[in-house]
């Protein structure tokens, strides 16, 4: 039976900047993109989103809301390079590791949790490893990559789903955690 963890990093790109100027670690800030003539938020830091700020705010509408809110600009290219160092990292745990879309990591552990301890055993060290590291990471382990997925964006911090579970686990995820197509997501929310 296959075993993937799914390791999703929902603050990669403010924490990456933390890591490089250590006095932003408790002030609010913003990461910000340009298109065009507009420039909204693309990522921003945990104070900021506590701050109830999100992505895809206009900076003029953050600015305004919030006049001393810290700004930066984005940098896509470093985030991936962060996100291409991590997955170096992971691959200490096992020699199967991937990219996945936006700030996701997966590692196929089938066969390799014993050398670590077991499954939860790994999970509270990869955790605790990436937060010794200045990074927030929401992990999950399941039977497969879309389980994972649906578990480290959608269910607790750390998540460990066996197949006997699942099924009452899964119940508690919302309809998003299936990755569907928004106007399937928006019919399945409208059914109940």
């Amino acid at each position: 039976m296959q075993r993937m963890i799914c390791i999703w990093f929902p603050f990669l790109e403010s924490e990456r900047l933390i890591r490089q100027n250590h006095d932003l670690a408790h002030r609010p800030f913003t990461l910000i993109m340009r298109e065009a003539n507009r420039a909204f938020v693309s990522a921003l830091s945990r104070n900021a989103g506590n701050m109830g700020f999100a992505q895809g705010k206009s900076l003029a509408d953050v600015s305004a809301a919030a006049p001393d809110m810290l700004y930066y600009d984005a940098d896509p290219m470093r985030d991936m390079r962060c996100l291409q160092g991590l997955l170096r990292w992971t691959s200490r745990f096992t020699p199967r590791v991937s990219r996945g879309g936006g700030h996701n990591l997966y590692l196929d552990i089938t066969g390799a949790s014993h050398l670590f301890g077991g499954e939860d055993a790994l999970l509270d060290t990869i955790e605790t490893e990436l937060k010794n590291f200045g990074f927030t990471g929401r992990l999950a382990l399941a039977d497969s990559k879309a389980a994972a997925w649906g578990f480290a964006h959608f269910g607790k911090t750390k998540s460990n789903i066996r197949a006997e579970i699942l099924e009452g686990a899964a119940s508690e995820l919302p309809v998003e955690a299936l990755r569907l197509s928004y106007a399937s997501t928006a019919l399945c929310q409208r059914l109940g």
